[in-house]
C-alpha cells in the first residue's frame, strides 16, 4: 500500500522543491551571464545542486540528530512552570504531566508527555514506571531525561510535586541564564572571528585581481580563488548560527500568519517588483548602472524588512509591561477568581504598549466571551510569543484550581530573566551591527575602486603590452567579479545579523535592503572618485607623443 501524504507535508515538500528549483536557475542565469565556461561551469552547477539539496531537505535531519543543543531552552523552562503552576492547585500528578502535552507549546517535549499519559490511562503503568520508560527512549535531550527519572524517583518516595517542580525550575532558571550568557560571549568573540576574517578577504581579493593583471594566469584559477576566499568565510558563519540560542519573540502557529498578514503581502509584492528590476536590467530595457540599480532593490525591499523590524520592535516593548502584568494579575485572580473582575482595577495602570490588548481583553470578558477565546484574541493584540504562554498557564491554573499567585509571580520572573538576557543579545548584536554597516561600506569603497581602477587603466596596460607584457581584464569579467564580492558579503552579513539579532527570520530583508543600499551608494561615490581623480591621468597618459623637431 502507498502511504497518503497529507496535505500540509505536501505543500511542504513542493516548497522545498520550489526553492532548489529557483537555486539551481539562478545559479544557470548567473554561470550564462559571466560566461564561465567548461569545467567551471559544470562544477558549480553541481556544487549548488549538492548543498542545496542537502540544506533544503535534510536540514531538518542534521539538525536534530547533530546540532541540536542538549543545554535547557526556554520551551524547557516553561514547561516546568506550566507544570508549577497547575501543581500548586493540588492536582494528581497525571494532570501535571497532562500540561506538558501541548505541542504548539513544547514541540520537543509533547511527545514523551504524551506517551507518559498513554501508559498510564490506556495500559494501566503507574506513572513513575511510565516516566521511567518513556525516559530511556530520550536520546538528545539530556535535561529533559534527567528531570523525567527525578520525577518518577519523587512520586516513588511521596514527595509533594509542588516542592518537587518549584526546585527543578529554579535550578534550571539558573542553568539556563548561565548557559545563554556564556554562549553569548563565545558568539562574541567568533563575531569577532568574522569580521577580521572578512576584511582580510577584500584585501586577498583586491591582491589577487592585482597579481592577475601583472602576471596573468586562467581565468578559472581566478574565479575558484574568489569562491574559496568566500566560502571559507562564509564557513565561519555555521558555528555561529550553532551556537546561537533561539529565542522566543513574535507569537507562533496560526496566530503568526494573521500578525505578519500585511508585511508578507508586501514583501511578496516587493520581491516581484525587485525581479522586474532585474529583469529590465538584464535584458537593457531600462540603462540605469549596476550601482543605482542596486539602490533600487534595496529601496523596495527596505519597505517590507522595515515592517517586520517594527513588529519586532512593537512585541519587545509589550514583553516589558508583561512582566509587571502578570504578577499583578495572578495577585488579584488569587483573591477575586473571577477573570473580569481581576482586571478591572488594572486598567487604570498604565502598560505602556500592553494597555489598548488589556481594554480590548476586558470588552471580550464583559461581552461574556469565554476566557479561553478572549485571551487568545489578546494574544493577538499583543503579538507577543511570551504572551501567548503566560496567557496559556493562566489559563491552566484556573482550570486545575491553582494558585495563581504564585504562578503569576514565577512567570514574572521568567519574564524578568528573558528581558535581561534580551538585553545582553541586543548589546552585542547593535555593537556587531554598527561595525558591520561601517566595514561593509569600506570593503565595497575598495574593492569598486580596485575594479574601477582595473577598468581605467586596461587602454593603458594595453598600449604598453610591447614594454611589460600586462594582463588587463575584459570589462564584462571586471563587472562580474565585482558583482559576485558585493553580493558575497552583502549575503553573508545579512546572515550574521540576522542570527545574531534572535528574533523575527524576516528581518533578513531589512538587514538585506540595508546592504544592498549602502552597497550601491559606494559604488556610486567610488565611480565620482575614479572618474574624477584617475580619469584626468589616464588620458593624459594615452595622448599620442608629438616628436620634437
Amino acid at each position: 500500500m502507498i502511504p497518503r501524504l497529507s496535505s500540509g507535508l505536501l505543500a511542504k515538500n513542493l516548497a522545498k522543491g520550489l526553492i532548489v528549483t529557483v537555486l539551481l536557475t539562478l545559479t544557470y542565469l548567473i554561470v550564462w551571464y559571466v560566461g564561465i565556461g567548461y569545467p567551471l561551469n559544470i562544477i558549480i552547477f553541481l556544487v549548488t545542486s549538492f548543498v542545496s539539496t542537502l540544506f533544503v531537505f535534510a536540514y531538518g535531519v542534521i539538525k536534530t540528530k547533530y546540532l541540536t543543543v542538549v543545554t535547557p531552552d526556554l520551551d524547557f523552562i516553561f514547561m516546568l512552570a506550566h507544570a508549577y503552576a497547575v501543581s500548586t492547585g493540588g492536582t494528581s500528578n497525571l494532570n501535571i504531566i497532562s500540561s506538558a502535552t501541548d505541542a504548539g507549546s513544547y514541540p520537543k517535549i509533547a511527545k514523551y508527555m504524551k506517551k507518559v499519559v498513554n501508559l498510564s490511562r490506556n495500559f494501566g503503568y503507574d506513572l513513575a514506571r511510565s516516566l521511567y520508560i518513556v525516559s530511556s527512549e530520550v536520546s538528545k535531550l539530556k535535561y529533559l531525561r534527567d528531570f523525567m527519572e527525578r520525577y518518577a524517583a519523587s512520586i516513588r518516595v511521596g514527595e509533594s510535586a509542588e516542592r518537587f517542580i518549584e526546585v527543578e525550575l529554579r535550578n534550571y532558571m539558573n542553568v539556563y541564564e548561565y548557559s545563554y550568557q556564556r554562549i553569548m560571549d563565545s558568539v562574541n568573540v567568533l563575531l569577532s572571528t568574522y569580521t577580521a576574517v572578512l576584511t582580510s578577504a577584500i584585501f586577498v581579493v583586491a591582491n589577487l585581481l592585482v597579481l592577475s593583471i601583472m602576471f596573468g594566469g586562467d581565468l578559472s584559477i581566478i574565479l575558484i580563488s574568489l569562491v574559496g576566499v568566500f566560502t571559507a568565510t562564509a564557513v565561519i558563519l555555521v558555528p555561529i548560527w550553532m551556537v546561537s540560542p533561539k529565542d522566543i519573540l513574535v507569537v507562533s502557529g496560526d496566530l503568526r500568519k494573521d500578525v505578519l498578514k500585511i508585511p508578507n503581502l508586501v514583501f511578496l509584492l516587493s520581491c516581484v517588483a525587485c525581479l522586474i528590476i532585474v529583469l529590465l536590467h538584464l535584458i537593457g530595457l531600462v540603462n540605469l548602472s549596476l550601482y543605482v540599480t542596486l539602490v533600487l532593490l534595496g529601496v523596495v525591499l527596505l519597505v517590507p524588512g522595515y515592517m517586520y523590524v517594527r513588529v519586532e520592535k512593537f512585541v519587545k516593548e509589550v514583553d516589558k509591561d508583561l512582566t509587571v502584568f502578570v504578577r499583578m494579575y495572578g495577585g488579584n485572580l488569587s483573591i477575586v477568581p473571577s477573570p473580569l473582575k481581576a482586571l478591572e482595577p488594572l486598567l487604570s495602570v498604565l502598560f505602556g504598549k500592553v494597555a489598548n490588548a488589556l481594554r480590548r481583553l476586558h470588552t471580550l470578558l464583559s461581552s461574556q466571551i469565554s476566557f479561553s477565546v478572549s485571551l487568545k484574541e489578546f494574544v493577538l493584540y499583543t503579538r507577543s510569543e511570551l504572551a501567548r504562554r503566560i496567557s496559556r498557564i493562566l489559563e491552566d491554573t484556573l482550570k486545575f484550581g491553582g494558585d495563581s499567585s504564585k504562578a503569576g509571580l514565577n512567570l514574572s520572573e521568567i519574564s524578568l530573566m528573558i528581558g535581561r538576557l534580551r538585553l545582553r543579545r541586543y548589546q552585542i548584536h547593535k555593537t556587531f551591527e554598527t561595525s558591520t554597516y561601517a566595514i561593509y561600506l569600506t570593503n565595497v569603497l575598495l574593492i569598486t575602486f580596485i575594479t574601477s581602477l582595473m577598468r581605467i587603466f586596461a587602454s593603458v596596460l594595453s598600449q604598453i603590452q610591447t614594454i611589460m607584457p600586462f594582463y588587463p581584464l575584459s570589462d564584462p569579467l571586471i563587472n562580474a567579479i565585482n558583482l559576485f564580492v558585493i553580493m558575497s558579503i552583502t549575503l553573508m552579513n545579512t546572515v550574521a545579523l540576522t542570527i545574531t539579532n534572535g528574533g523575527l527570520r524576516h528581518t533578513a530583508t531589512y538587514y538585506l535592503a540595508i546592504f544592498l543600499v549602502l552597497g550601491g551608494l559606494g559604488g556610486i561615490v567610488s565611480d565620482v572618485l575614479v572618474a574624477n581623480l584617475l580619469q584626468p591621468v589616464a588620458e593624459i597618459i594615452l595622448q599620442p607623443v608629438i616628436p620634437l623637431t
